[in-house]
């Protein structure tokens, strides 16, 4: 279901490069993250083959509840998409999400051989408008709206931090019960060529004892 076009890597200061790329009614784009939860990105789009009779949608899948590596297979967001906006989405767990781009063939009759173009900005935190937004509702001064810009970053690169390291540190104990349970695995196997090598050697004995040989 999922055919990644591109992994994304989550810089929570930064921006993907715009990602240039056709969307056919027989194929889909995807896109993977894997972020911590409570972060937000935008994805930011352009469609210039959209029209009244033709166009694109978008499917935001969060991962799956069960705890497993695997994506969640109803989206958090579906969305028909304009020429030209922005979907924003905030993550309630921390894991891979999918940002799944297709010609919608739903609501309207698509030729097979159709193309649209396609540009797919994916961009993490609070945009500029927001900002300016929020500024002006608490009647905030320029000073005070960058340093809450700067607060907000500090914190979303310690998030992005703490998740690596707690993915690492996951990583690490997993890689050392496997490495012990590799190592039971070798015991056992001793175990049982010893026990097989005894039983051997009596049962060799017991028969040169039985043909008078020794």
């Amino acid at each position: 279901m999922f055919r990644p076009l591109l992994v994304v890597v989550a810089a929570v200061a930064g921006t993907a490069s715009g990602l240039r790329f056709f969307v056919t009614p027989e194929e889909h784009r995807c896109f993977f993250l894997d972020i911590p939860d409570a972060t937000t990105f935008r994805a930011e789009y352009e469609s210039p083959d959209t029209t009244d009779l033709l166009k694109s949608e978008i499917k935001i899948y969060g991962p799956s509840t069960s705890g497993d590596d695997e994506p969640n297979q109803v989206p958090s967001v579906t969305h028909t998409l304009g020429d030209k906006g922005s979907i924003t989405y905030t993550s309630t767990l921390a894991g891979g999400h999918w940002t799944c781009v297709s010609i919608d063939t739903n609501k309207y009759v698509v030729p097979s051989t159709t193309k649209m173009r396609f540009l797919l900005k994916l961009k993490f935190g609070t945009s500029n408008e927001e900002y300016a937004n929020l500024a002006k509702r608490e009647q905030m001064n320029e000073l005070e709206l960058e340093v809450m810009k700067l607060r907000d970053r500090v914190r979303a690169i310690q998030k992005q931090q703490d998740y690596a390291q707690e993915k690492d540190e996951k990583f690490r104990s997993t890689s050392e019960s496997n490495n012990s349970r590799a190592m039971w695995v070798s015991v056992i196997q001793i175990v049982i060529l010893v026990i097989t090598g005894v039983w051997q050697v009596h049962h060799l004995q017991t028969y040169f004892h039985k043909k008078k040989l020794v």
